[in-house]
């Protein structure tokens, strides 16, 4: 079926070798529409990862553009954060993501000595048991420190302990299981 004329008035066909060259070519596009009085441009496009590349291309040029779509969770300090603790409980406090997870911005900044004392005297060296249980035993020097963490992730050691009758005490990660298996509805930490 073939378009009237008057429907594709304006529209052009560009070809390019990569996603590098379509991002600089929507930017000059954009640019040039810029550099026209009383003219309006927009990107309309659900390819998230072109959006940002043509804003970044944008921005060589001084041209700040507002993108609707906002910024991904994953990409914000709040969701790098649950992120963080996510991956602390499913490792069960292990010290490297419990490190990455006290060394966020966003995480008890009154913490940051304490944490980077803790990480030079236990963290470094043998990995402790798992838990705070093992932080506990490995750091009986810092017990002030432990017992506020274990104040602070209370809520989350409560749910990750929080098992249902005859569930397995290990889980399979989600990542793992099969797309349509039992289960896969939900998110089960352990």
């Amino acid at each position: 079926m073939r378009c009237p004329p008057e429907a594709v008035r304006g529209l052009h066909r560009l070809d390019l070798p990569g996603q590098q060259e379509e991002a600089v070519a929507v930017a000059l596009l954009l640019r040039r529409v810029l550099e026209t009085p009383a003219a309006t441009g927009m990107l309309v496009t659900p390819d998230r990862g072109l959006a940002r590349r043509v804003a970044a291309e944008l921005r060589r040029w001084n041209v700040e553009i507002d993108d609707s779509a906002g910024t991904p969770l994953n990409q914000t300090a709040p969701g790098t954060l649950l992120r963080l603790l996510a991956e602390a409980a499913a490792e069960q406090l292990a010290p490297v993501p419990l490190l990455a997870l006290l060394k966020h911005p966003l995480a008890a900044p009154d913490l940051r000595e304490p944490v980077r004392r803790l990480e030079r005297l236990v963290l470094r060296g043998p990995r402790p048991a798992p838990g705070l249980a093992g932080l506990r035993a490995a750091a009986s020097e810092h017990s002030a420190l432990i017992e506020r963490l274990e104040t602070m992730l209370a809520p989350l050691l409560v749910l990750v302990g929080r098992r249902r009758p005859g569930s397995p005490k290990h889980s399979t990660p989600i990542s793992a299981r099969p797309k349509h298996s039992a289960g896969a509805d939900r998110l089960v930490v352990a």
